[in-house]
């Protein structure tokens, strides 16, 4: 999450983005929240997945064909931001 927060106030050019309305407003705070929540995620999977060994996934876990990695995580990466934001959205206020 804080990987996302940095890259919105870099895109935002204000540090303090998330207390301003108008962000929410902005089309690329929510795609960029979804990219690197989700290239976070496959990444950090593919890692754990096929180069440290960390785990492996049981016969019943959903894969993402290409990469072999769970589709499940990936998922939960890319919604837990976005639903992170919409939260944050109801608190913010007009600058």
């Amino acid at each position: 999450m804080s990987l996302i927060y940095f890259a919105l106030a870099v895109v935002h050019q204000n540090p303090y983005w998330i207390a301003d309305r108008t962000a929410y407003t902005t089309p690329a705070t929510w795609i960029i929240a979804l990219l690197v929540g989700g290239l976070f995620a496959v990444s950090f999977e593919l890692w754990a997945v096929h180069i440290d060994h960390r785990w492996q996934y049981a016969e019943v876990m959903p894969l993402i064909p290409v990469l072999q990695i769970g589709l499940t995580p990936v998922l939960q990466m890319m919604v837990i931001p976005l639903t992170a934001l919409a939260f944050t959205s109801r608190f913010s206020r007009s600058i």
